[in-house]
């Protein structure tokens, strides 16, 4: 089937409301596959629709015309999305997410539409799409003067920005070492960072880059650390490869030197293991101070037989990935469900601190910061129920009694024909109109009926509906 290229985006007048609307939407995002809500499906059109069904295999087809040309497109099932966005992901693509934001029908023309998020492989935020044990991480590479770079990289779902500088001729090793999802390296320009020194420019570009898909500010991003070639063992690519430290010479996650040393409880314990890997330090002291926590975690405590580690590893045992749910508070996008998971792993790490040997500095550091607020755990066991719904939308999700007038609507709702009789008795006393009727109709909802002799009686702060030839409604 041959495509038939959409306008520029300035000449919409011959296009219908809804592709000139489309065709706005796709012009802020020109190098990004548009999944464009309509109803129960995300529809893609002309050039992202040929694009999109070759990748994902799914029928492409035409659908009456826009200025006098027919609009070639395809679509997936909204409930379908974390499949094929996976899919795209995997093969490098990047996806602009527009949703319905307006009420059908409100008024004239289309529903308004906006693009609420776009997903790339290196910015990734939903636990669908990642990985537990890897950092899917977004570098930003700067060309500045004297033949040197500058390296910005971070995690969307980390906490941490992390810069660097190095000759150019070194940069293909550095990029072995961050292996990243997706690298920036192009014209700076649009993410006003033109003019800045190099790694600064780089974090501007990386920042700018990562606020724009997540469509807000990175608030949860708090930490900087700035590493330099002289603190890191030079690991030239080709050693890198030869060594299998995260992936064998055929491309495989296993056997390798990481999967043989991963026995990490959590993916958070497993993302370090791996950052430790790629860039090992040179700095004798850091890896004293790991030994020494070693010895301590190895060493039983006065008394007992069974050194520290093993308790330890029992209660880190299914404990939630907190880096990631922090970040999808942060960024709007947590679900009910890891709010909970949340919670609980507040509580086991107020276990966790206790347990840990104060012999050892790195494990007193530790202990110090799995302090958590003493606020937020309390509030989730108040605010949350203990099983909830999936996704908002469902409801179910704030535990009753932690808001009164929530209360009221979900028992409003849960007990509908209750409520409407008792409605019905306390405004018959109220008004003292015996025949007074609280109905339901789905033309015009819930309504009073009062029959026409009765009329006099009704109070001042009703409001008339539709008039009946022996009744009104109010």
């Amino acid at each position: 089937m041959l495509m038939t290229p959409p306008p520029a985006a300035a000449d919409l007048s011959a296009h219908t409301p809804m592709m000139a609307q489309y065709l706005r939407l796709k012009a802020d995002h020109p190098d990004t596959l548009l999944f464009y809500r309509m109803g129960d499906f995300y529809e893609l059109f002309w050039a992202d629709a040929e694009k999109a069904a070759r990748l994902l295999d799914i029928t492409l087809t035409q659908r009456g015309q826009s200025a006098g040309a027919p609009v070639v497109m395809c679509g997936v099932p909204f409930h379908s999305l974390d499949t094929y966005l996976a899919r795209l992901i995997k093969l490098g693509e990047s996806v602009a997410i527009c949703e319905q934001v307006g009420e059908v029908g409100a008024g004239k023309g289309p529903v308004e539409r906006k693009v609420m998020r776009v997903v790339t492989p290196g910015t990734l935020t939903d636990a669908e799409l990642l990985h537990d044990k890897s950092e899917s991480l977004l570098l930003a590479v700067h060309a500045g003067a004297r033949n040197f770079v500058g390296l910005a990289w971070l995690s969307v779902t980390g906490a941490e920005l992390r810069l660097a500088e190095c000759p150019a001729d070194a940069l293909e090793a550095w990029i072995a070492r961050i292996a990243p999802s997706e690298l920036l390296y192009k014209s700076l320009a649009a993410w006003n960072a033109e003019g800045l020194p190099n790694a600064h420019a780089a974090a501007a570009a990386l920042l700018g880059y990562a606020e724009h898909t997540q469509g807000r500010a990175l608030t949860h991003v708090q930490k900087l650390s700035v590493e330099r070639d002289g603190e890191l063992i030079e690991l030239p690519p080709t050693t890198r490869r030869n060594l299998e430290l995260v992936q064998t010479l055929r491309g495989e996650d296993s056997p390798t030197l990481f999967s043989l040393l991963d026995t990490c409880m959590t993916g958070m314990g497993s993302r370090l293991l791996k950052r430790w890997l790629l860039a090992p330090r040179r700095e004798r002291h850091e890896a004293q101070a790991r030994l020494d926590a070693i010895g301590a975690l190895q060493t039983p405590a006065p008394g007992s037989t069974a050194p520290p580690w093993r308790a330890l590893r029992d209660q880190l045992k299914n404990t939630s990935d907190v880096e990631r749910i922090a970040a999808r508070i942060a960024l709007r996008q947590v679900r009910p469900r890891e709010l909970v998971a949340l919670c609980q792993a507040l509580s086991r790490s107020a276990q966790l601190a206790p347990a840990l040997p104060a012999s050892a500095a790195l494990l007193g550091q530790i202990s110090e910061a799995l302090a958590s607020p003493p606020s937020c755990a309390e509030l989730l066991t108040r605010a949350i129920h203990p099983e909830p719904s999936a996704l908002v939308r469902d409801g179910g999700v704030i535990a009753t009694g932690h808001d009164a007038e929530l209360d009221e609507l979900r028992a409003i709702s849960e007990n509908c024909d209750d409520f409407l009789l008792a409605l019905e008795v306390q405004e018959r006393e109220r008004t003292g109109i015996a025949n007074l009727r609280v109905q339901f109709n789905r033309v015009h909802g819930f309504y009073i009926e009062v029959t026409q002799s009765m009329l006099a009686k009704v109070p001042d702060n009703y409001r008339r509906r539709q008039t009946l030839k022996n009744a009104e409604r109010f």
